[in-house]
């Protein structure tokens, strides 16, 4: 056991006598990075921290396992032998995240209390950068972040589970960790001794279930790790869920490309904005509404990536573009949530007053800011991955409808979570869409 946690002990050890031997490296970085949080230009980006490090907190975390685990259990005795193998894996597993949290809480917790290590914002107020060993005071609880620890076990479990995007789990949980930065909670080496603390428990965990043989738990979930559009819409919810939470940081993002006066970065007339604008997305709408039907008349699979198109499932492609982009994004929610557009709110120039993507408002009437429509026309490139199963449209419908809503945001047109909300709708209604149709034509 103990030379499988080798790298983590001496990383441990490092971190501890760097942190006992002298502060002035984590004082000095942690100045900095207040006088930038603090500094009137980047207010939004520390509200949008200060709202995000709850994300932070165990309890959620129990709560999460604790329902997989009821769940398992209600569920199991509802159904046939044919789910049985999932739902005793799903108790499993649930078990296996449950007790990870407890092990890597509990570590974090002895060391906190035994070390005794001042917080910054404490040790900055009081002058006071000693350490009050065996502490039970909250104030001299900064290493390791607890913070930290929690959210980066959560990301190891969810790692094992969907190994495609374990960058992903591990690059939020690190966005979740620097928070406790921003907050004055806690010093980068807090944060790096949270990390390691993490992975500790999770491999003690690990070890407890072996010692027990137990199944082996969290093992790849196959058919969901191979499925790129459900890994592309669980990121795309994670991201949208730091927006609701943070919603903050759709001001701040814009601010980066607001020149003052009401300009923004990019302006409609310039060349890069026209070509996109007027170029490109007109030929993505032709390439996806009318190309398809001249396709069951004239041989241009090369223009498909040599996929024969039938005649049903150009009718598909049809109906589903016409559906999803002309009355759902355009006329539903364009004109019904009433988000005003970053060139027309205060925060930036403008008259209208602020909304988060989730909230309704009567700041805008018509053509609203919600969703992208010109994003989600390059998102909807996907429905020919559905079709054709070719991965270049599934990566193409992601480049295609990030860099148009890049375009966009530029110019001050659209918030960052307009552009991530359109390709949530538009791969979960295509989803939807396509499941119906291949159930209908399954023979």
């Amino acid at each position: 056991m103990i030379k499988n946690l080798k790298i983590e002990f001496s990383i441990f050890g490092i971190l501890l006598l760097s942190i006992l031997l002298s502060d002035n490296i984590d004082i000095s970085l942690y100045k900095i990075f207040n006088d930038f949080c603090n500094s009137p230009n980047n207010r939004y980006f520390k509200e949008f921290f200060i709202n995000i490090t709850e994300l932070g907190n165990s309890l959620w975390y129990f709560l999460i396992a604790l329902i997989f685990f009821v769940f398992s259990f209600f569920i199991k005795k509802k159904t046939n032998k044919k789910y049985e193998i999932f739902y005793k894996k799903l108790k499993i597993d649930s078990i296996f995240f449950f007790l990870a949290i407890v092990v890597t809480g509990v570590l974090t917790q002895i060391i906190k209390h035994v070390l005794g290590r001042p917080r910054p914002n404490y040790s900055i107020i009081e002058n006071n950068l000693g350490f009050d060993f065996f502490s039970l005071n909250s104030s001299f609880h900064s290493f390791p972040s607890g913070h930290t620890s929690t959210i980066f076990v959560v990301a190891l479990c969810f790692s094992l589970l969907l190994p495609k995007i374990r960058y992903f789990f591990i690059f939020f949980a690190s966005i979740i960790a620097f928070s406790r930065v921003v907050v004055g909670a806690h010093f980068f080496t807090d944060i790096i001794g949270g990390i390691v603390v993490a992975y500790i428990g999770f491999k003690i965990t690990i070890f407890l279930f072996n010692k027990l043989n137990i199944e082996s738990p969290l093992s790849s979930l196959k058919k969901l790790n191979s499925n790129h559009v459900f890994l592309a819409l669980l990121i795309f919810f994670i991201i949208v869920l730091f927006l609701a939470i943070g919603s903050s940081i759709d001001i701040y993002i814009s601010s980066l490309f607001y020149l003052g006066k009401q300009k923004f970065v990019l302006q409609s007339y310039f060349i890069l904005t026209v070509i996109f604008r007027k170029i490109f997305i007109p030929l993505i709408v032709l390439y996806l509404m009318v190309l398809p039907i001249i396709s069951i008349f004239l041989p241009i699979e090369k223009f498909y990536f040599n996929s024969k198109l039938k005649s049903k499932e150009v009718w598909f492609i049809f109906g589903s573009v016409f559906f999803n982009l002309l009355i759902f994004v355009n006329l539903i929610l364009k004109n019904m949530w009433g988000r005003a557009r970053p060139n027309d709110i205060l925060q930036l120039g403008g008259k209208e007053s602020f909304s988060p993507w989730f909230e309704l408002s009567n700041a805008c009437n018509t053509n609203c800011s919600f969703v992208s429509g010109d994003a989600a026309v390059g998102f909807s490139l996907i429905i020919l991955f559905f079709i054709t199963k070719n991965k270049i449209f599934f990566w193409g419908s992601l480049v295609a409808g990030l860099s148009i809503g890049l375009i966009r945001i530029l110019e001050g047109g659209h918030f960052f979570s307009d552009v991530i909300m359109s390709g949530l709708i538009v791969y979960l209604l295509t989803s939807v869409q396509f499941y119906f149709f291949k159930k209908k034509y399954a023979n």
